[in-house]
């Protein structure tokens, strides 16, 4: 499942120091290296839900992005086992003081990151089917492969055809790429086979219906016309003449109800155009505040540059939480089956470049907990989700709000005053990007640091998508489809 691939272990109350997280990176991305299946993996603290009494300790966030198939039991097991000494540190302020060996805390530490481990309630994958070691072979495949291209074409510009079929002829030749020669996995939505199927079924039957009611309707309207018209003829001339005798009586009260009309629906847009000019009114007051990110969070996106980028935002439930709770996982559930049997190909709506994108539930529903993995700046992420997945941004984060609440450590990002999410257009699910700086406003404000971050590779979607392409291509059939895709991934 999407959701089962992307766990996050949240531990309420956690006594450690923020600073000691960032000296055992060399330690944790040993421990994530050993795995071989983590894509990707962030801890964070997450301060304490608002209202809660001063002093209160925040809870430790661990976050991963597995390969398919793994189950948290699994994942939680491998995780202790290769990283017990690595990971005790994190977690043993928790721990009875009486477990001494090695054994007992491995045990009691699999049963405590399980007992406080979630699945996302809702998720999206970009990078499908594609484990860690496949993405990392044939980007090498990549790599290996334009390298060859430009010593074929140092002497002059080849034809893709000519270009393709030496390549081929050389990627058959190397041991190295014996693992290539079979096709890359893919799930049957991403075959294409079950949807075409699917579509195919679905055409055929709409037309059956359409056809059989088309050549019903077309049968009994001859069999009236032939058989029935001058009765037809009749009662079509008689209804005129009365419709035109109830139009001239009722032709003052139609005038007196237009006038009526006239003034309703003047009145309605004059409190339309008022309530709309106090929603700009306060977006004015919320914009100038989009552009203050707190330097903590500034500092590990600049660290990221030319590196996928890294985003924790956590929220507040509006209230009545059961309500918003309810509707959220219903939304959340909807989306993350939509990402996996329709839009199965790497891209959601029209937003490119996300990686991994996971929404749980925490707190017992009363917070909102989104992490992302993603190409490019943050602005073009946003830019790119409103743009292409407008529809997603409102159906869960207008559900939710930012109260004031206090740092998880000295130095980390606080909300000093309530936020709203931008007020919505239409109905509740359309449009409300329509204030895109105040969107960036709010979603700034809720983002979170990562004390650390974890990523098996450094290439872009595209990148991870035109390797498995040309793996395909290289070692499939000779024809023009494959030498073009060929020819494209040497030279772009």
């Amino acid at each position: 499942m999407v959701r089962q691939q992307m766990v996050c272990v949240v531990t309420p109350g956690w006594p450690g120091q923020a600073t000691s997280v960032p000296l055992m990176q060399p330690a944790l991305d040993g421990v994530m290296e050993a795995l071989g299946c983590v894509h990707f993996a962030s801890i964070a603290a997450l301060p304490p839900a608002p209202g809660s009494a001063p002093g209160s300790l925040p809870s430790l966030m661990l976050e991963l992005a597995v390969d398919e198939g793994i189950t948290h039991a699994d994942l939680m097991r491998r995780l202790v086992d290769q990283g017990l000494e690595v990971l005790w540190p994190l977690y043993q302020a928790d721990a009875d003081t009486s477990l001494l060996t090695d054994s007992e805390r491995g045990l009691w530490l699999r049963g405590w990151l399980l007992r406080h481990a979630l699945g996302a309630d809702g998720g999206y994958v970009g990078t499908r089917d594609r484990s860690v070691q496949q993405i990392r072979k044939e980007h090498g495949l990549y790599r290996q492969v334009r390298a060859e291209a430009t010593r074929l074409m140092a002497a002059g510009p080849l034809d893709s055809q000519v270009l393709a079929l030496k390549l081929s002829a050389w990627a058959a030749g190397q041991d190295a790429f014996a693992w290539a020669r079979t096709p890359a996995p893919r799930n049957v939505w991403r075959r294409g086979g079950l949807r075409r199927t699917a579509a195919a079924l679905g055409s055929a039957v709409l037309l059956l219906v359409c056809g059989g009611m088309a050549t019903r309707i077309a049968a009994e309207v001859c069999v009236a016309w032939y058989c029935q018209w001058p009765l037809l003829l009749g009662l079509v001339g008689l209804q005129l003449v009365a419709l035109v005798v109830v139009l001239l009586a009722l032709s003052p009260l139609m005038l007196s109800a237009m006038t009526v009309r006239r003034n309703l629906s003047s009145g309605f847009w004059r409190l339309m155009r008022r309530w709309d000019r106090a929603r700009h009114a306060r977006a004015t007051r919320e914009v100038p505040r989009a552009h203050q990110v707190h330097p903590m969070v500034h500092r590990g996106e600049a660290d990221l540059i030319g590196r996928p980028n890294h985003m924790i935002s956590l929220t507040e439930l509006r209230a009545p939480v059961v309500w918003h709770a309810a509707w959220l996982r219903c939304w959340l559930k909807l989306i993350t089956w939509v990402g996996r049997w329709l839009f199965a190909n790497g891209t959601l709506g029209k937003a490119k470049g996300i990686r991994y994108g996971r929404w749980h539930l925490i707190d017992g529903g009363r917070r909102l907990l989104f992490c992302s993995n993603f190409d490019g700046s943050f602005g073009g992420y946003l830019g790119e989700f409103i743009a292409g997945a407008t529809v997603g941004v409102n159906l869960f984060w207008r559900r939710t709000r930012l109260l004031p609440r206090p740092a998880a450590a000295p130095g980390h990002p606080d909300v000093g005053h309530a936020r709203d999410f931008p007020p919505t257009r239409w109905l509740s699910w359309a449009g409300g990007c329509q204030f895109e700086q105040w969107f960036k406003t709010y979603a700034r404000d809720s983002m979170l640091p990562h004390l650390y971050l974890y990523q098996a590779y450094p290439h872009k979607h595209a990148e991870v998508e035109r390797a498995t392409q040309l793996r395909d291509a290289l070692f499939g059939p000779r024809n023009l489809v494959n030498d073009t895709l060929i020819a494209k991934a040497v030279q772009s």
